[in-house]
């Protein structure tokens, strides 16, 4: 093996000793944020039984509207033959003497 310090070793050196690594600070969350994420929580709980009704709603409406669409497709029974002159009504008023 090499002994001398290869290209990536000298990289690392140099941003060293330019002060690139800075020492690692720990990012806290924001105060009131576990507060927050447990009401958001606690919404979408509360929610969970309205989403499972609006899913089944739109399960029931496209199984409706498939429904329509196939009753549409079939075609009517053939209907009954209907007389085509009425039956005349005979009114002793009006009629000529």
């Amino acid at each position: 093996m090499n002994d001398e310090p290869g290209l990536w070793e000298q990289a690392a050196a140099a941003a060293r000793r330019r002060g690139a690594t800075a020492p690692v600070v720990a990012v806290l969350p924001p105060p009131g944020f576990a507060s927050r994420m447990a009401a958001k929580w606690t919404e979408l709980r509360q929610n969970e039984t309205f989403r499972i009704w609006c899913r089944w709603s739109l399960r029931a409406a496209v199984a409706g509207a498939i429904v329509a669409v196939i009753m549409g497709l079939i075609p009517p029974p053939p209907s009954p033959a209907l007389p085509l002159s009425a039956p005349g009504v005979e009114v002793p008023a009006l009629s000529p003497p």
